[in-house]
């Protein structure tokens, strides 16, 4: 397939699976998903609930901050995504109170003790980064280059936008995606470590200088 083929666009909720899209987001961090919610198929489940709450009016504030782009094949099926935040995350304990008023109480608790899991090793940034918070290919079509395509496109975006950094992570086990990105300009300006819930747990926080 040529990229001439490939739709890359905003999220539409009237157009786009929230499944699929709940399935790649799965893919994203397969082994906290599974330890926090322990099957494939309830991660998902609360994953799909979270993204269609997330993204609609009820949370439009949030909307304004963090956008999803999907990419489609000619078929019209999403074959990965990527999750871009303007310049600054809301805190926890907005997090909190969303999670608490549109899912259940057991969903809340699982989805902040993932957000504390990753506040101790997510990359800090400011007003002026554009930060990738997400990035997933469907297992089916990886090794095609869409890893890349949508790496391109996050680029084009920062850059479109005014942003001075794109800054990403990347799980400190998985030094070929590191050096993936290294090779598409990356640099890695901090490493942090999980020291509380899950110590084998690391993070490379990167930075690309927008040019």
């Amino acid at each position: 397939m040529t990229k001439e083929e490939l739709i890359f666009r905003k999220y539409i909720s009237e157009e786009d699976s929230t499944k699929e899209i709940a399935k790649l987001i799965y893919t994203v961090d397969e082994e906290t998903f599974i330890n926090i919610f322990k099957t494939e198929n309830k991660a998902i489940s609360a994953i799909e609930k979270r993204f269609i709450v997330s993204n609609t009016i009820i949370n439009l504030n949030k909307s304004m901050n963090e956008e999803y782009f999907v990419l489609k094949n000619i078929e019209g099926k999403i074959i990965g995504l990527i999750l871009i935040v303007n310049g600054k995350k809301e805190s926890i304990l907005s997090e909190f109170i969303f999670y608490i008023k549109h899912l259940s109480i057991v969903e809340a608790l699982k989805f902040i003790h993932i957000s504390l899991m990753d506040k101790l090793v997510l990359s800090d940034f400011g007003l002026g980064d554009l930060y990738l918070a997400e990035l997933a290919v469907d297992k089916k079509e990886q090794n095609k280059g869409y890893g890349k395509f949508l790496l391109s496109k996050t680029k084009e975006i920062a850059k479109n936008d005014g942003f001075s950094k794109v800054i990403l992570d990347v799980d400190v086990r998985k030094e070929k995606a590191k050096k993936i990105y290294e090779k598409s300009g990356f640099k890695v300006f901090n490493k942090k470590m999980d020291k509380i819930f899950n110590k084998k747990r690391g993070m490379y926080n990167m930075e690309y200088i927008v040019e």
